[in-house]
Order: structure tokens, then C-alpha cells, then sequence
């Protein structure tokens, strides 16, 4: 069993500010939150049985 806890808020932040840096500032629209399920799905692909990811709101 692998298992994986995620910190939503910092993927969603990474993802956001990281694309921006290449983009110059035209942002596709969810195009952070498409980033944070590429991760989720890489992880699955290599293995992860469990994931859990927490969020502050």
C-alpha cells in the first residue's frame, strides 16, 4: 500500500503561479487545477493505492 497526503492549497498555488512564469501572464482558464490532477493522476500511474488531499478554506 502507497499511500500519499497532498497539501491542496500549495499544489493549487504552485500550479497557479509556476504556469504563469511561462505563460507571461495569459492564463488558461483551471489551469491550475489541470496541473493539480496531472499530479494526482502521475501519482496513481506510479503506484499511490491511497491519496489524501487537505485544503485550507
Amino acid at each position: 500500500m502507497i499511500v500519499h497526503l497532498v497539501d491542496g492549497t500549495y499544489e493549487l498555488f504552485r500550479h497557479f503561479y509556476g504556469q504563469r512564469r511561462f505563460n507571461n501572464g495569459q492564463d488558461k482558464p483551471f489551469g491550475a487545477v489541470v496541473g493539480v490532477l496531472n499530479t494526482v493522476l502521475e501519482m496513481i500511474e506510479n503506484g499511490a493505492t491511497h491519496i489524501g488531499v487537505a485544503t485550507i478554506m
